[in-house]
């Protein structure tokens, strides 16, 4: 979890200084005498707000359309398990082996590990925090699609060049191994 805060403060901070410069970059003109209007906490915290209910709705009608059943985590994860493995269940702490094919919402890939599992330690290692709150869900021999909304995979900044910002990520996955 502290992982997760970690990501969703960065992203905070991101949004919070991406609209910092914005604001600022409109109120440059030479010859304006318009005052730059500050925005506050608050006001940030709205446009988070705004923009993770936009991306949700967005994601539910991405979902309807596919006719996909899936379950919502609290944190906006949706998930999927197509293929029901067993009953070792990962958890913080443990290490994991996954094999994953992502692709953005228009089935562009992005990444994928073909068929050697990539290793990581459960809320320790460096993969986005939305991968680590997702392989929780999943058994030793799961496979399933797992959509992690913007703010749980790379946020604001996206992973120039496969991912633009604010960019939801389907993963197609398989829990391999548990350590």
């Amino acid at each position: 979890m502290t992982g997760n805060l970690a990501h969703i403060a960065l992203n905070f901070a991101a949004a919070a200084l991406l609209t910092i410069t914005l604001a600022g970059a409109t109120g440059c003109e030479r010859n304006s005498k318009k005052p730059v209007r500050q925005m506050t906490e608050e006001d940030l915290i709205e446009l988070n707000r705004s923009r993770a209910n936009r991306e949700s709705e967005l994601l539910d009608e991405y979902i309807a359309e596919r006719s996909m059943e899936v379950s919502k985590t609290r944190t906006g994860i949706r998930y999927e398990i197509y293929h029901g493995g067993g009953v070792d269940t990962a958890i913080t702490g443990r290490s994991v082996g996954v094999t994953y094919t992502a692709y953005l919402l228009d089935s562009t890939k992005v990444e994928s590990t073909g068929d050697k599992p990539r290793y990581f330690r459960i809320g320790q290692d460096n993969v986005i925090s939305g991968l680590h709150e997702a392989v929780t869900l999943l058994a030793k021999g799961d496979s399933a699609r797992i959509i992690i909304p913007s703010y749980l995979a790379y946020g604001l900044t996206g992973d120039a060049p496969t991912v633009p910002p604010n960019a939801p990520i389907l993963y197609d996955i398989c829990l391999v191994d548990i350590r």
